[in-house]
C-alpha cells in the first residue's frame, strides 16, 4: 500500500470510529432522556373527614366537670358573699362566721353551688355543641379543598403523562433509527479492519487517530519499522505524551489538544454534532407532544416528522459517505 493509500485508509478508519462514537453517545443520551418520561405521579387521595357528634358521654363529662367546678366555685363565691354581708350589712355581730348562712332559711352556699353548676353546665353544653359543629364545618371545608386539589393534580399528571408518552414514542423511534445506522457503521468498520492493513493492537479510535496524525504531519510514511507509526505510538505511550483510553480523553479533552490533535478535533466535532442532534430531537419530540391525543394515529405523524429531522439528515449523509468508503474498499483494498 502506498503512502497516499495508507493515509486514505487511515482517514476512513478515523472517520468511521468518530461516527461510531457519535452514534453510541447519541443513543445513550436519547435512552437517558426517555427514562425520565411518562412516569406516573403518585398522589394520596384525602380521606373523608370524620363527622363528630355530641354524644351522651360528652354530656356526662360536661356535667361532671360542672359539678366539680360548681361545688368549689360555689363555696368560694358564697364564702366571699357571706364575708361582705357580715362586714357591711350586719355589723352587730361580734364576730362573723360565714358558715352559719348554711343553716339560714335560704341556704346561701347551696344556692351558689347550684347556680355555679348550672352556669358551667349550660356554658359547657353550648360550647361543646358549637365546637362540634365548627369542627365538622372546618373539616368538610378542608376536605373539599384537598379533594379538588387532588383531582386537579391527577388530571394535570394525566395530561403530562400523555404528552411525555408521545415524546417517548418519538425518541424511541429516533433510537431505533440511530441504532440501525450504528449497526451498519460498525459492520463497515469491522470490514475495514478485516483487511489486515493494521495490526490488531492498534484497531481503536485513539490509536488510528494518532497514526493518521503521524502520517499527515510527515513524521512517518509507513506503519512498521524503526521510523514507522507503530514505533512512534509506542514511544509516546511509554513517555505518557498521549492518552490511550478514550474515556480519559473525553474527560481531559483540553489536555490532548496539542498532543493528539486529530483525536481532539474528532471528539470535539462529534460532541458538537451530538448536542445539535439532541437539541433537534428534543425539539421534534416537543412538537409531537402537542399533536392529537389519538395515540393510534400517532405513529404516522411521527414518521412524517422523523423523515425531516436532523437525525434523518445525518443518516442520509452517513449512508452516502459509507457507500463511498465501501466502494473504495472493494475497488482498491480487497485484493491487496
Amino acid at each position: 500500500m502506498t503512502y497516499s493509500e495508507l493515509k486514505q485508509y487511515m482517514s476512513m478508519l478515523v472517520d468511521m470510529e468518530k461516527h461510531c462514537y457519535l452514534q453510541q453517545e447519541l443513543i445513550t443520551r436519547l435512552q437517558n432522556q426517555t427514562k425520565g418520561l411518562a412516569w406516573k405521579g403518585v398522589f394520596t387521595k384525602p380521606e373523608e373527614p370524620k363527622i363528630l357528634t355530641f354524644t351522651f358521654m360528652d354530656l356526662l363529662v360536661i356535667l361532671l366537670q360542672a359539678a366539680v367546678v360548681g361545688f368549689f366555685g360555689g363555696v368560694i363565691l358564697a364564702f366571699l358573699l357571706c364575708f361582705i354581708l357580715e362586714a357591711f350589712f350586719y355589723p352587730q355581730y361580734e364576730t362573723w362566721f360565714p358558715f352559719k348562712y348554711m343553716t339560714t332559711p335560704y341556704p346561701l352556699y347551696y344556692m351558689m353551688i347550684a347556680l355555679t353548676f348550672a352556669v358551667v353546665a349550660i356554658f359547657g353544653i353550648i360550647t361543646g355543641i358549637v365546637g362540634v359543629k365548627a369542627h365538622n364545618s372546618d373539616a368538610e371545608e378542608k376536605y373539599t379543598k384537598e379533594l379538588a386539589q387532588y383531582n386537579l393534580d391527577v388530571e394535570n399528571d394525566k395530561k403530562r403523562g400523555l404528552q411525555e408518552l408521545k415524546q417517548k414514542l418519538y425518541l424511541e423511534k429516533e433510537i431505533e433509527v440511530v441504532s440501525e445506522k450504528h449497526r451498519q457503521s460498525k459492520q463497515l468498520l469491522t470490514e475495514l479492519y478485516a483487511l489486515n492493513v493494521l495490526y490488531p493492537k492498534y484497531r481503536n479510535f485513539v490509536a488510528v487517530s494518532s497514526i493518521l496524525e503521524y502520517l499527515q504531519s510527515g513524521r512517518c510514511t509507513t506503519l512498521e519499522g524503526h521510523e514507522g507509526a507503530y514505533n512512534i505510538f509506542e514511544t509516546e505511550s511509554r513517555l505518557d505524551k498521549i492518552i490511550l483510553k478514550l474515556d480519559d480523553v473525553i474527560r481531559q479533552l483540553s489536555r490532548v489538544a496539542s498532543t493528539q490533535m486529530v483525536l481532539y478535533n474528532a471528539v470535539q466535532e462529534s460532541n458538537q454534532n451530538i448536542n445539535a442532534l439532541m437539541e433537534s430531537s428534543l425539539s421534534m419530540a416537543t412538537q409531537v407532544a402537542y399533536m392529537s391525543n389519538d395515540i393510534a394515529s400517532l405513529s404516522y405523524n411521527i414518521d412524517q416528522i422523523k423523515s425531516n429531522s436532523a437525525v434523518a439528515s445525518y443518516n442520509a449523509q452517513r449512508i452516502a459517505e459509507e457507500i463511498r468508503y465501501r466502494n473504495i474498499k472493494d475497488n482498491l483494498y480487497t485484493y491487496m
